[in-house]
């Protein structure tokens, strides 16, 4: 390189004091009144006797055009809360549900400034920010782990870069290899050094995934990221690349756009390895993260730009078209390319006139959603390197709108696409049970009900209990549970109480009985009672499972006493025959008295099959359209609603 790079310099100086074309130009047009400031970086790569580092400065010069911070002025905003967090954590004070920190959130999240602008990091920067940047990724380089990647482009990308997303650039590496680079010293693999990272960022730090900050809408810089100790998985990536790639550890941000069986996007971390091998982790975590739901999509941020070609944005939603995106949806599972005859609006030759590109959608809640992008060549649309299991629909963008341009198909893990359309000819009944899937992160809070209690008493102090009911199972969204009839007998105080060592996290309880055998069973009314004692601050009091709304929910300290249930009153006691309960969850099932509505796709379009209001929990359709693709919409209340397919009488999610 070193007989090369003579001309290399000639051409970046020509290329600053001139204006020609160089790798630089666009870099040196944004930079405006910073020129000569980047003219210094360009100097000290010719004085440089160090090719590593001179060619770092170059990439960096090359790639930092585009990249930008907000201005401080939003930061500053937020610096009495940020520092609030800090004293409290210094101070050992418990700050999680603490009504003083939301109320100064909500203030300052109210008065934030309207205008916040974006500064260019060419126009910031200063040669000694970048030089001395670009010196400690080098030095951290040398010392990078025997399990990381030793790809120069993998320095460039994932360790070499002074940001992650849009955060503030700050001077931070040479603290973090100072202070930790025995963390990667003493790790001889991937889960190894994760776990020591683990111990010292998070549960030494005491350190909070999520909190308040994830209603803020901008990157923080780490400074910030350390006082706050909190954030979503956005940030906490950021700060794990960041903190990683100090210590010369090549460390990516992987991310999908938008689930193909889910509502909402996500990131996490990726360690890039030897061999191409990859390590993807959530923030903080240890394990090799396997996604829990299926991704259509994996893109990844890099630093370097790349071409995407000269695009019409009225053809292409300018979110796709990101230079610094990836597509790495390959070293997630096996993908396909795809090529779908266009078959819709009918009357398309508009359409197939003046559009080159097409998109392909997944669904989230409401609306289709473009993930990407492909040509359209001989009434085809292509897109490469799809992923399978996922239900997807190609369309047309078209000045913001989806125009469905074939019918939604399934592709499944070999390859294969299954359209889905409605039967002219073939009807079946359906039996709903849900509008959105149930997944595992409702038996996380169904747990908490486990081995909880059904007891009467004849005081209000409960001496002398009896246990009517022990709850061994894990409840599904709603349980009723049949008192035994050995053990019913006439009480005038009955409650729930969940097991000490769990939070209970219940929704809604209902008593049922009758104060006679010949009395038909009706539902029990009296006072609530319960414990503890209800806090205006605490919005999880035990008045929160008998208020009527399932989306509130009684919880309780671990370790602690709690309960909830009814003085029926004085001479009014009853026989407990039945409790119906509802563990917290994400109200997603038929709730009675919700009115739905269900649509299923023929051809280009949704077409309704009828709206009902519910009844029980479940919900029954006839004479519907068989083969095609369903929807259930909850009229009443809710937002996340996911497409399924119906098969041997069951819902499958897609």
């Amino acid at each position: 390189m070193r007989k090369y790079k003579g001309l290399i310099i000639c051409l970046y100086v020509m290329g600053v004091f001139t204006g020609c074309n160089s790798p630089y130009s666009a870099t040196l047009e944004e930079a405006d009144g910073n020129r000569k400031e980047l003219g210094k970086v360009i100097s000290a790569i010719e004085d440089s006797n160090n090719d590593t580092l001179s060619m770092a400065l170059s990439f960096l010069l090359e790639n930092m055009y585009g990249k930008y911070s907000y201005q401080d002025t939003v930061i500053n905003h937020y610096a009495e809360y940020f520092q609030t967090l800090s004293q409290w954590k210094e101070l050992g004070l418990k700050n999680e549900n603490d009504k003083f920190l939301e109320n100064l959130w909500d203030s300052l999240y109210s008065t934030e400034p309207q205008q916040i602008g974006k500064i260019p990091d060419a126009q910031k920067l200063t040669a000694n920010f970048l030089c001395r940047n670009a010196e400690l990724a080098c030095r951290a380089w040398k010392q990078r782990p025997i399990f990381s990647s030793a790809k120069h482009t993998d320095f460039y990308d994932y360790v070499l870069p002074y940001r992650v997303a849009h955060e503030t650039p700050c001077i931070y590496r040479d603290s973090y290899l100072h202070n930790h680079s025995l963390l990667r010293d003493t790790s001889t693999c991937p889960r190894n050094f994760l776990n020591a990272f683990r111990e010292e960022f998070y549960i030494k730090m005491n350190r909070r995934i999520r909190g308040r900050i994830p209603e803020f809408s901008y990157d923080l810089p780490i400074s910030v990221m350390e006082k706050g100790l909190k954030g979503n998985c956005h940030q906490n990536a950021i700060f794990c690349a960041e903190v990683m790639r100090s210590l010369g550890i090549p460390t990516a941000i992987d991310y999908v756009p938008a689930w193909g069986n889910r509502s909402s996007n996500h990131e996490w971390n990726v360690l890039l390895l030897r061999d191409d091998r990859i390590y993807p982790f959530n923030p903080f975590e240890t394990d090799s993260a396997i996604l829990e739901y299926k991704p259509a999509k994996v893109l990844r941020h890099t630093f370097s730009r790349h071409a995407v070609g000269e695009y019409d944005t009225l053809d292409i939603p300018s979110t796709l078209l990101d230079p610094c995106a990836e597509d790495v949806s390959a070293q997630y599972g096996r993908t396909f390319n795809i090529d779908i005859d266009i078959t819709y609006p009918r009357n398309n030759s508009v359409l197939l006139r003046s559009k080159r590109h097409g998109v392909i959608c997944v669904f989230d809640n409401k609306e289709w959603i473009p993930i990407w992008y492909g040509d359209i060549a001989n009434r085809q649309m292509h897109f490469n390197n799809m992923l399978g299991d996922v239900v997807y629909l190609v369309a047309f963008y078209d000045s913001g709108k989806i125009i469905p341009a074939a019918l939604p198909f399934l592709l499944d893990t070999l390859g294969t696409m299954h359209s889905l359309n409605a039967s002219a000819d073939k009807t079946t009944e359906m039996t709903l049970l849900r509008k959105y899937p149930r997944f595992k992160r409702m038996t996380y809070h169904a747990i908490k009900v486990k081995r909880s209690r059904i007891e009467g008493a004849d005081n209000p102090q409960f001496q002398g209990k009896h246990i009517l009911y022990d709850l061994m199972f894990i409840p599904i969204d709603t349980t009723e549970i049949e008192i035994p009839q050995e053990v019913c007998r006439k009480y005038r105080y009955i409650r729930w109480t969940p097991v000490s060592y769990r939070v209970g996290d219940l929704a809604e309880i209902s008593f049922y009985g009758h104060s006679n055998p010949d009395e038909p069973i009706h539902p029990l009314n009296g006072n609530i009672i319960g414990y503890p004692t209800p806090d205006p601050d605490n919005p999880h009091s035990y008045l929160a499972a008998m208020d009527g709304n399932l989306e509130t929910y009684f919880s309780k300290e671990r370790d602690s006493v709690g309960y909830v249930g009814l003085d029926l009153g004085p001479h009014n006691h009853h026989t407990l025959t039945k409790v119906r309960l509802y563990p917290r969850s994400d109200t997603n099932y038929i709730i009675p008295g919700n009115t739905y509505e269900l649509f299923y796709w023929k051809e280009d379009k949704w077409i309704s099959a009828g709206i009902q209001t519910a009844t029980c929990h479940q919900l029954k359709y006839n004479g519907i359209p068989s083969g095609s693709l369903y929807w259930l919409r909850n009229k009443t209340s809710g937002h996340e609603e996911r497409i399924f397919t119906y098969e041997d009488g069951e819902q499958i999610w897609w």
